[in-house]
Order: C-alpha cells, then structure tokens, then sequence
C-alpha cells in the first residue's frame, strides 16, 4: 500500500553563522562545506522521509525547510515567512553564548508572536568545538525545558544528531 504524503512547512531560525545552511545541507545531501555564504532572504529545501507514528506504522513526510535570514530586525520577511509554519528548529552556537541568549529573547519570541504555539526543537550547533564552546549542556537544558522543547547537540560537520533532530520535528509535526 503507497502511504499518502503529509507536507509540512519548518522555520530553521537562529542567528548568522550557528550553522542552519550547514545543518541543511547535512541533513539533505549529508555533505559538509566549512565555506561561509550568507542566506539572503530565505532558502527553501524539501527532503521527504518516513518518520515512526505513535500508534504505531510510519507515515510519510515531506519537510518542506525554510532557512530564514540570520539578521535581526526583517519584521516583514518574519511575518510573511512564518505564515503556515508546523515547526521551528531554533538552532544556536555552541562557541557563541550570545546566540543562546538570541533564540530565547528574539526568535522564539518571533515564533509565538508570528505562528503561534508551534512545535519547536533547539539544536546548539558546533559541538565537535569542544575546546572552543562558551557554555554547555545544561544551559541550553534551562531553555529548553522553560518552553519544554527537545534540545539537541549537534554537529553539521561531523553529521552528529542533525538527522536526529529532523526526525524528531518531523515526528512532532505529524
């Protein structure tokens, strides 16, 4: 029997440079590119997967991934681009500690103002830089609890817990 196909939109937000078009890219085509290139605007990815249902059996997804800009301040692009959002990854840097203290002040915020109460996950980024990190574990727990939210470590470039991560969304969302 062909399972019927559920799409569903994801807003992948956080500041410039945590690593969403790379945590994209590894997700999608599994590959990694330490070159830097800002998103303008929004990119659009779609990957279809099968994610596990709770009763039981699987269904078949189409995440349909929107990368939204990591500037501040597009009041605009924020509300014409959140419309009919399922999900939101909020992903922060690991070596940053003011992109933690971002998702929680603005984008978050942004989400609940914007889509409303949709299902969000937290993936703090960069987790391969260990000698390099600026906060840990527990601090993204204390968010992440605060919104009771999964949280993920992850690595776009070794590949660690990104699939993870979508996969849970995706569960979520259907």
């Amino acid at each position: 029997m062909q399972l019927d196909i559920i799409k569903k939109k994801i807003l992948l937000l956080g500041d410039a440079s945590v690593g969403k078009t790379s945590l994209i890219r590894r997700f999608v085509l599994d590959q990694f590119d330490d070159r830097y290139i800002t998103t303008i605007g929004v990119k659009v990815t779609k990957k279809e997967m099968e994610v596990e249902k709770d009763g039981g059996g699987t269904q078949k997804l189409g995440l349909i991934i929107w990368d939204m800009v990591g500037q501040k301040g597009f009041k605009g692009l924020l509300t014409s681009n959140f419309k009919n959002a399922a999900g939101a990854i909020l992903v922060c840097d690991l070596t940053r500690k003011d992109t933690l203290e971002s998702i929680e002040s603005y984008w978050h915020p942004a989400v609940l103002r914007e889509s409303g109460e949709i299902p969000t996950i937290i993936m703090a980024n960069k987790v391969d830089l260990v000698g390099q990190r600026a906060y840990g574990e527990d601090d993204v727990s204390v968010f992440a609890d605060s919104i009771k939210a999964p949280r993920l470590l992850t690595s776009a470039k070794t590949g660690e817990n990104v699939e993870k991560g979508f996969r849970t969304l995706g569960k979520i969302v259907v």
